[in-house]
């Protein structure tokens, strides 16, 4: 077989030149700028590590949170950094006010670690979740909107929805389920891992209540460093329970990623479906704790 041509970036990379390296979503590389500035940032730590900690830290640590909020159109005073996606996603299950009689929605395509958090977050308050099965491939966009809000009932207040599938690497209609949700008084949790730099993010227009997401994943062009996640708050409309602190909680992608025997049947192929074109953590709330 015939290896192909290397990107014309390829040099910004180590990646061995004798391997196509195709899985960046779950342990990218990073670029070798990068590299340098993570070294920096050691070098000044270790030259004077209270100094870099109590002063300088602070500021960097704004200056970063800054730059990324302008990146992805979100509210700097509601963005934080979490150790990875997962965490921002259990951070909100783990502290949203579940009551018994509560429903959550997820899909069939959820990440497996995030559909156990909503499992267990649920079933502590006396809630349950549903599972939206969502066809793969899909047709058209539509067909994941309609799919989830079939399973709204009158107890629903929460979808825990990806917005790039890990599994099955489709792109949800995000913009377009976060509304239908909104509009039947259901808060949307968006599971973002694998969209900044993928996909155009405005997190301010977004009508999702929490977006988590990852800067290592999905950027190709603007590669960050590894745990790299956050978590962000604001946007046009927000219900009460998103103004509550997210309480800190602790746990990775690796946690609960086998499947459980109780989880969500996994997607198979449709015969006589097309595939569709492929296509960080945010909360809406000015007041969202840093997590461990």
């Amino acid at each position: 077989m015939e290896r192909p041509t290397p990107p014309l970036h390829a040099s910004r990379w180590g990646l061995n030149p004798e391997i196509t390296f195709l899985n960046h979503g779950s342990f990218g590389a990073c670029p070798h700028e990068v590299l340098a500035a993570q070294a920096e940032l050691r070098r000044r730590l270790e030259a004077q590590p209270v100094d870099f900690l109590t002063r300088q830290a602070p500021g960097l640590i704004d200056e970063a949170r800054n730059t990324l909020a302008d990146f992805l159109g979100a509210d700097p005073a509601g963005l934080v950094f979490v150790p990875n996606a997962t965490t921002g996603v259990n951070a909100v299950l783990a502290s949203y006010p579940f009551t018994a009689g509560d429903e959550v929605i997820i899909t069939n395509h959820t990440f497996n670690a995030c559909a156990n958090a909503a499992r267990y977050w649920a079933e502590r308050a006396g809630a349950s979740v549903k599972v939206a099965s969502v066809p793969f491939p899909i047709s058209n966009p539509a067909e994941v909107v309609e799919s989830i809000v079939a399973e709204i009932g009158p107890r629903t207040v929460l979808g825990l929805i990806d917005h790039v599938t890990s599994e099955t690497a489709l792109v949800f209609p995000i913009e377009q389920i976060a509304d239908a949700l909104h509009a039947r008084g259901v808060e949307v949790l968006v599971d973002g891992a694998h969209a900044p730099g993928m996909v155009p993010l405005n997190l301010e227009t977004l009508t999702a209540a929490y977006y988590t997401g990852n800067c290592t994943n999905g950027c190709v062009h603007r590669k960050a460093p590894r745990s790299s996640p956050f978590e962000a708050s604001g946007g046009p409309r927000s219900g009460p329970s998103s103004s509550a602190m997210v309480r800190t909680r602790r746990s990775t992608s690796g946690v609960g990623s086998i499947r459980s025997s109780t989880g969500p049947e996994r997607p198979t192929p449709r015969p006589g479906s097309v595939y569709p074109k492929r296509f960080v953590s945010w909360a809406r709330s000015p007041t969202v704790a840093g997590r461990a």
